[in-house]
């Protein structure tokens, strides 16, 4: 049947999958050829075989997209997607950008929880799979957080830097700006008669 009647077997092949592209390259003719003989009887499914390249079917293009889409709202990027996959990010891009947004907004609650119950953010990091710095930046406002389980804390009674700053209605920052050691009167067990500490 091919060598007599070459476009029905470029359409049947087209129909189980072949590109437009291999069905020219095997039968020796053009690839404009192949798609006008055939352009009429479409439409045709996703190829999942092409010259020189390895495709997937229209299933397994959907499960791999759904992937993506699920790991884009918890917070990967579109290059660490590709990496892992083995594609471009501009692929992974233009396959989940109508599923945003990235993170989703379930995911930063659950970062936001995360913290308030002091875990610390390489914790959640390695929990999904992300960097610290950036559960961080989407979390910040909606701090501020208590110290994360482990890490040393000041002693009762005393307030850090960042503590200051909130109290003075500075920014940390200038708190630390130019600061220079500065003498302070030892801690009694008790502030002196008349001194309210409220």
């Amino acid at each position: 049947m091919p060598a007599q009647h070459p476009a029905l077997d470029w359409l049947a092949r087209r129909h189980a999958g072949e590109s437009a592209a291999l069905i020219a390259w095997r039968a020796g003719v053009s690839e404009s050829m192949v798609l006008t003989a055939t352009k009429a009887y479409g439409p045709f499914p996703r190829p999942s075989k092409q010259r020189g390249r390895t495709t997937v079917s229209d299933e397994q293009h959907r499960e791999r997209v759904r992937v993506w889409v699920e790991d884009r709202r918890r917070g990967r990027t579109t290059s660490e997607i590709a990496k892992d996959h083995g594609v471009s990010h501009q692929i992974v891009s233009r396959a989940t950008v109508g599923h945003g947004p990235f993170p989703s907004e379930d995911t930063v609650a659950a970062w936001v929880a995360a913290r308030r119950q002091r875990r610390t953010l390489q914790e959640i990091g390695n929990e999904y799979q992300v960097p610290p710095s950036r559960i961080g930046h989407h979390t910040a406002a909606y701090g501020p957080f208590p110290s994360p389980v482990g890490m040393r804390r000041l002693p009762e009674g005393l307030l850090g830097v960042a503590a200051v700053a909130e109290r003075v209605g500075w920014h940390r920052r200038l708190c630390c700006a130019g600061a220079r050691p500065v003498a302070f009167p030892r801690l009694t067990s008790s502030p002196p008669a008349g001194v309210n500490c409220g």
